[in-house]
């Protein structure tokens, strides 16, 4: 009767190991496949892929998903809060969801998070925050937070005052094509600060900052009245060159 009764009482016994080995996985599974489901359903609304755009479908569909973890779907949340597309504008709610896609590895979060600290969007202003998150999207290649961090070490916003490492982080930037990173690393050679002076490269990356879309009229006028007439062409030059380059490294880093 005993062994009879713990014949029957071994199929309970073992059934959270059963569970704990496949059961679980399964769960997980399906749980996976839902989620991906409704990421997929907020981009179908997101872009009007097939049917009528619709922000607060979106809205909704990334929520759901950003609740169970879909780090993308987090990231994609934090921007209609900030943006206010899906009829709700909540910074401090988007520097929320960029904070749990950010620590998720998602870089444009990552920049959106160091960006909010920057601002203090959100959240209280933070440039050691800040910088912090430039440097880690910045070191995987993110334009705008390279730009960003370097204005950091050319200001000393929480950290140390360094114009060599500004000039590096705005050249990483301006290689990428970013205008503005352009115009700035034209202020370093127009001043000399972390590089010697040089008129023939501020002119040079003006020409450039301008061409892809910076309004710096004014300071091309004053650099007009420090380089000399016959460096001018030698400028000009030197910017077909790094548009040339430019494109380059724009279609490599695609």
């Amino acid at each position: 009767m005993r062994i009879t009764q713990l014949k029957n009482f071994i199929p309970l016994l073992l059934f959270p190991i059963f569970f704990e080995l496949f059961g679980q996985k399964d769960i997980e599974f399906e749980d996976s496949i839902m989620v991906a489901g409704h990421y997929k359903l907020a981009l179908v609304y997101l872009n009007g892929d097939g049917v009528e755009r619709d922000y607060q479908q979106a809205f909704k569909w990334f929520t759901q998903a950003a609740k169970l973890g879909h780090p993308e779907s987090q990231y994609n949340l934090g921007w209609m809060y900030s943006s206010g597309a899906g009829g709700v504008q909540n910074f401090s709610l988007a520097a929320k969801w960029y904070a749990k896609a950010a620590e998720q590895g998602i870089t444009v979060a990552q920049f959106n998070l160091g960006r909010a600290y920057h601002n203090g969007e959100g959240l209280t202003q933070d440039f050691e925050q800040a910088a912090r998150w430039y440097t880690i999207a910045a070191d995987k290649g993110h334009a705008m937070a390279q730009n960003n961090l370097g204005m950091l070490y050319h200001s000393g916003k929480g950290v140390p005052v360094d114009y060599l490492k500004s000039i590096k982080w705005y050249n990483h930037a301006a290689q990428q094509g970013l205008a503005d990173a352009q115009n700035n690393l034209a202020i370093m050679f127009a001043f000399g600060k972390g590089v010697p002076q040089d008129y023939v490269k501020a002119y040079a990356w003006v020409i450039v900052a301008k061409t892809n879309g910076v309004k710096n009229e004014t300071f091309m006028e004053y650099l007009s009245t420090k380089i000399p007439s016959d460096q001018i062409s030698s400028a000009q030059t030197l910017a077909g060159k790094l548009l040339v380059g430019q494109k380059r490294e724009n279609k490599d880093f695609k």
